[in-house]
């Protein structure tokens, strides 16, 4: 993999020196990414990178969405490190040269759901959503702050919308979990058992059923599939 990640940067630096001086920024934010992926101690190096993105970026009025990306990956760069006012800043600054980018408003509302501000981290999450029908991330995370924020109806809905777009285990996990919030463990069961059709080893849904059995009073099924769970569990353990 490490291997694979030089010859990245080997390849955008051949492109820092032979594509036209108008492509530098691009080539530069994308090289502060490939930086980013090579661990925490490259971020110093990586910011360096996107300074000169925007460097070389000053006075071309006609690159808003290069301007843009920049600005978000800087952004989620300082996230990344609890920057999270500076970060909320850049995506500010994103937004000021393209205002529909879903990519954006995204990591705009996780900067404010790591603050634990959740009524801001919805509004973005909607608004990315409004943008990109089909961010499935946006409709994880806007799920989690309405349940965190008491509003188990809405979130249930989103998880729904999700569904339509995304049939992964961990949607119906979620989906299985909220619904023990509204006491609904029968339905809360068959969430957890389409999780388990999609991927049989799951802990998670195990543990889900064992919860919803217990509170239905089936004990033994609940003790079976807590038995289940904690077998799963020792498999993946390191």
């Amino acid at each position: 993999m490490t291997g694979d990640r030089a010859r990245c940067e080997e390849a955008i630096r051949y492109c820092l020196t032979h594509k036209p001086a108008a492509d530098d920024a691009a080539a530069y934010n994308l090289w502060s990414l490939v930086l980013r992926s090579q661990g925490e101690d490259k971020n110093q190096e990586a910011e360096r990178k996107l300074t000169s993105a925007l460097a070389r970026l000053a006075g071309n009025e006609a690159a808003p969405q290069l301007a843009a990306a920049i600005y978000t990956n800087w952004g989620s760069l300082l996230s990344s490190q609890g920057k999270l006012a500076p970060a909320r800043n850049m995506y500010e600054q994103a937004l000021a040269f393209n205002a529909v980018n879903a990519h954006t408003l995204f990591n705009y509302g996780l900067a404010w759901q790591k603050e634990n501000n959740r009524a801001m981290a919805e509004e973005k999450y909607r608004q990315a959503i409004e943008v990109d029908h089909e961010l499935t991330s946006a409709y994880t995370n806007l799920a989690y702050v309405l349940w965190q924020q008491g509003k188990i109806d809405d979130a249930l809905t989103q998880t729904k919308r999700l569904e339509q777009i995304s049939q992964g285990t961990d949607v119906y996990l979620n989906w299985g979990f909220l619904l023990e919030q509204k006491k609904n463990f029968a339905l809360a069961l068959r969430q957890y058992e389409r999780a388990i059709e999609l991927d049989p080893g799951l802990p998670e849904a195990y543990e889900g059923k064992a919860r919803a059995y217990l509170e239905l009073g089936d004990l033994l099924s609940a003790a079976a599939n807590a038995f289940r769970a904690g077998r799963l569990r020792e498999k993946v353990a390191p």
